[in-house]
């Protein structure tokens, strides 16, 4: 009965270790995405303020 009581203690150890971990883990991949995020709406900014000549789509090529 003791040796189940102490198995069982460390597996909680062990499962409570794993949970840091993955908590760890998650929160460094929401500061991720959520960088990644702002860095989209910056671009797609940038994008939206781009003026047609500056994109070069409207623009005639120089051999008409």
């Amino acid at each position: 009965m003791n040796n189940e009581i102490i198995d069982l203690q460390s597996r909680v150890a062990f499962q409570e270790d794993a949970i840091h971990q993955l908590n760890l883990t998650v929160s460094q991949l929401q500061n991720q995405l959520t960088t990644l995020q702002q860095a989209i709406r910056e671009l797609h900014q940038q994008m939206r303020n781009l003026s047609p000549a500056e994109d070069g789509g409207n623009e005639i090529p120089p051999h008409y």
